[in-house]
């Protein structure tokens, strides 16, 4: 089944017959985990999770991509006639968003816990 709550600032949605757990910030951030069961069965924008993040950022296809905008189009679905925004053609720098920075803070649990290696 699936399950949607409010935990502090997050939405979290469970989906159990997947493994899977999403909590966003209503904001920027978005945090993604899975179970042990669906190691090495991922793929897409939240890699592979595998033990080797050198092969998180690989296209459809299989092949790696160190580009981010070329890695997200890659993954881009237009579907039943929609179709995303191409990406912005105005660039501002990460420290014009110091809130970005909070996310280290998030992922620290990914680059510490062994089951993220």
């Amino acid at each position: 089944g699936v399950v949607s709550e409010r935990v502090a600032h997050f939405v979290v949605l469970k989906v159990s017959g997947l493994g899977l757990t999403i909590k966003w910030d209503m904001k920027n951030l978005v945090v993604t985990e899975i179970s042990e069961l669906q190691w090495n069965r991922t793929a897409g924008l939240c890699g592979r999770c595998d033990g080797h993040p050198e092969n998180d950022w690989s296209y459809p296809d299989g092949t790696s991509e160190t580009n981010i905008d070329s890695f997200l189009r890659s993954w881009q679905a237009n579907t039943l006639g929609e179709v995303c925004l191409q990406e912005p053609t105005t660039r501002l720098p990460c420290k014009s968003f110091p809130e970005a920075y909070k996310a280290d803070d998030f992922c620290s649990q990914l680059r510490t816990d062994p089951k993220f290696r």
